[in-house]
């Protein structure tokens, strides 16, 4: 039997339906993503503003003001780009869901040059070595004026966590760490200085058992207990030239407090809680019959704690709790005892490895000074030191040394 034959009509009507589904599905898709664009624009540039991300622990771009000249030199680009990047609507979501793809996706353990280990600590290595001469020409020329005047200086050396691969050799062997040589060289150089005594305080740190029992597992610095190590180490090194100075407070004299909520530093906010595979337990230490009372003060205004209880309160999943020691890295803070143990005046100057230990060395003087040259804009460190008769200089730094030799070369005044 003879079929019917369809019509052209018949046959292309299919297709048609087919075509316009296409179209359709087209234009939803292309309004879709410019509704998705501008509503994310307008957000962005007319929603709430953040001066500060507490997961980056910085401060975010403002929408910068424009004006011909900013147009002219490209300024105002430059800037917009900055303010767009820093305030893009739900930016912190969008911080984690590109570390769920790079990690659960893409299974890497490296993110922002953090490499996550087995065990959940986080390291992140010195890829580049640095050449520390500079740093020792200036001491030695410091040293040599100092002593002049019967002045000792005292360089303590904080390892990091990637100078002790001895306890943690879990950096994968494609990550250069040029740490632990980069300690050694230090140490060899800053041992052969005069009127320089040298803190090793690798060897503080010699009676752990485990990287984490002196380090934060989410964070680059120490933990309250390496930073109590270093302390021992430091006011016993001191009373070899200071007899007057008391010994170091026993942990029979000590109370240690613990928060009662997970710390994640800088490593998680490095790399996001997705990287995190359990938080830090933080905690602090404070005298049994309190703190010697003392005057604390910052360009004239006095009153300032040793131990800053405000972060405690925060609900803030990254609040920087490190910021409980001293509350932050001032430019010059002297810190006075009401009723000197002794006549001692000390100077230190520090990175934030030794904010810990700050909140128990004013306990053995009576005057210290606390400088962090990458704030301080006042005189040199030479006419500091002469000016306001100081017995002794302290430096603590971690042996991450780069961003401090030429601020040293320039502030020493030497």
């Amino acid at each position: 039997m003879q079929q019917p034959v369809l019509s052209n009509t018949q046959s292309s009507q299919p297709n048609n339906d087919l075509n316009i589904l296409k179209r359709f599905i087209q234009f939803l898709f292309i309004v879709s993503f410019l509704l998705f664009i501008f509503i994310g624009a307008y957000l962005t540039y007319y929603g709430e503003k953040r001066s500060i991300s507490v997961m980056e622990n910085r401060e975010l771009a403002d929408a910068p003001e424009i004006s011909m000249s900013s147009l002219i030199d490209g300024t105002f680009m430059r800037e917009f780009e900055s303010f767009v990047t820093d305030q893009i609507v739900f930016r912190d979501k969008w911080i984690g869901l590109h570390a769920f793809f790079t990690k659960d996706v893409l299974q890497q353990s490296i993110k922002n040059g953090v490499y996550v280990s087995e065990n959940g600590t986080m390291n992140s290595p010195i890829g580049t070595m640095t050449d520390p001469q500079p740093l020792i020409d200036d001491l030695t020329r410091f040293a040599t004026d100092l002593n002049k005047a019967n002045i000792p200086i005292y360089f303590g050396l904080a390892p990091n966590k990637a100078t002790l691969d001895s306890f943690d050799s879990s950096l994968p062997t494609y990550m250069t760490n040029e740490a632990p040589a980069m300690y050694d060289l230090i140490e060899n150089k800053m041992s052969t200085l005069e009127n320089i005594n040298f803190i090793d305080y690798r060897n503080s740190l010699s009676s752990i058992q485990d990287l984490d029992d002196a380090f934060y597992k989410t964070d680059y610095h120490w933990n309250v207990f390496g930073a109590q190590l270093a302390y021992e180490d430091t006011i016993q090194s001191m009373q070899s030239e200071f007899s007057d100075i008391p010994s170091p407070l026993t942990q029979e004299e000590l109370v240690r407090h613990t928060h009662d909520q997970p710390y994640y530093g800088s490593f998680a906010r490095n790399t996001t809680l997705q990287y995190v595979k359990e938080g830090d337990t933080f905690e602090w230490l404070e005298p049994k019959n309190g703190f010697t009372p003392t005057n604390a003060c910052f360009n004239g205004e006095c009153g300032i704690d040793l131990i800053n209880t405000a972060p405690l309160a925060s609900k803030e999943v990254y609040t920087e709790l490190y910021t409980v020691f001293l509350h932050r890295n001032w430019p010059l803070l002297t810190i006075d005892q009401v009723n000197p143990v002794n006549d001692r005046r000390l100077l230190i100057l520090k990175d934030s490895y030794a904010n810990p230990m700050l909140t128990l060395l004013p306990e053995h003087f009576g005057h210290i000074s606390v400088i962090d040259v990458r704030h301080y804009k006042g005189e040199t460190i030479r006419e500091y030191v002469k000016e306001n008769d100081m017995d002794a200089v302290l430096f603590i730094h971690n042996v991450n040394l780069k961003d401090f030799i030429p601020l040293y070369h320039e502030k020493l005044g030497v």
